[in-house]
């Protein structure tokens, strides 16, 4: 986790989160591996607006490599440099358009009851996502858009939210000549919403739930919202093995016509 975090063990309704405070700007971070483990913090926290992200936190595609998640992170990090220079000629763009073409499926079959029910009891729930509206993929906004209609995931109406999903793309900004910072976009749409709601809202919390743990502890850090965030990581256990990542690497670059000693051994159908 990032710098700055003093991590405690916290016993929540028979479970066991993970809870870090952010000395900065005296956020929570808490850790859940489940959707039942999700609910139950949900309820602790008692908040007024719940963000959830979308990618790997409500959907996730049914493809072998998701940057982000830890195996498939693990798996690139540790190629030799065979497979290092196939990866960066050709096979990156490869997982990036397979992770796209992919179907799509909830992370979790709860996670629509859970935010009928947050809903229901007057909590307002939005959609925030670190996709992009302009670059070469956008046109799978519509389609995760259309998946999240089909599951009966609905979030609450804002002006500017098409279908209540706010899109937040970070903003790097210039220090000197060889330094920038990043500005979580996150952290500002948290602020604007809230301070929207703030008449009917004083004092009462926000929560962020988000697969990726810098995300969330860049919101905690920069938002000057009462803010808690959820570490949410049902998805990890969805993704593909170690075993099946080296076996679709090795298959695309048998395509290709190339080879390396890393894949020795590997049976191609």
């Amino acid at each position: 986790m990032a710098r700055g975090i003093k991590q405690t063990i916290l016993l929540l309704s028979s479970h066991v989160f993970c809870v870090a405070v952010l000395n900065s700007g005296g956020g929570t971070l808490l850790e859940a591996r489940t959707a039942d483990e999700l609910q139950s913090l949900l309820h602790e926290q008692n908040a007024a607006v719940v963000f959830f992200d979308l990618d790997e936190t409500l959907e996730m595609p049914s493809t072998t490599f998701i940057y982000g998640l830890p195996r498939s992170d693990a798996y690139v990090r540790d190629l030799d440099s065979c497979m290092r220079d196939a990866f960066e000629s050709n096979i990156a763009q490869a997982m990036e358009e397979e992770y796209y073409k992919a179907p799509l499926d909830l992370v979790s079959p709860k996670l629509p009851s859970l935010i009928e029910s947050l809903r229901s009891s007057g909590v307002l729930v939005y959609g925030l996502t670190s996709r992009s509206q302009q670059e070469d993929y956008s046109w799978h906004n519509a389609i995760v858009d259309k998946f999240l209609e089909e599951h009966r995931i609905q979030f609450d109406p804002f002006s500017d939210a098409q279908h209540g999903i706010f899109f937040a793309g970070d903003e790097a900004s210039e220090h000197g000549t060889n330094t920038a910072s990043r500005h979580s976009g996150k952290a500002k749409i948290i602020d604007r919403v809230m301070a929207w709601h703030a008449p009917a809202n004083k004092q009462r919390l926000a929560v962020l739930v988000d697969n990726t743990v810098t995300k969330l502890t860049a919101a905690l850090e920069q938002s000057a919202t009462p803010l808690r965030g959820i570490h949410y990581e049902e998805a990890w256990a969805k993704e593909a093995s170690a075993s099946a990542m080296h076996t679709w690497f090795c298959s695309k670059l048998h395509a290709d016509g190339k080879s390396c000693d890393s894949c020795a051994g590997v049976f191609f159908s």
